[in-house]
């Protein structure tokens, strides 16, 4: 029984029914520039107006108004 109600507020809190739901995303790229090619890569994380991000190219936190 425990398992199951595990399961199920874990099921709620990631359809969005306690609020939005968590959104992660990646991203990929090559920067080309003088000092040659770089590969970057980065990752974010949003859930309603609050977003983190962070990467090779550094770290940012931000809220949407």
């Amino acid at each position: 029984m425990r398992i199951f109600a595990v399961l199920a507020i874990a099921a709620l809190m990631g359809c969005g029914v306690d609020g939005a739901p968590i959104t992660p995303s990646a991203n990929v790229g090559i920067q080309i520039g003088p000092d040659g090619v770089r590969p970057t890569v980065g990752v974010q994380v949003k859930k309603g107006p609050v977003t983190v991000a962070t990467g090779t190219e550094g770290t940012a936190a931000g809220v949407t108004f």
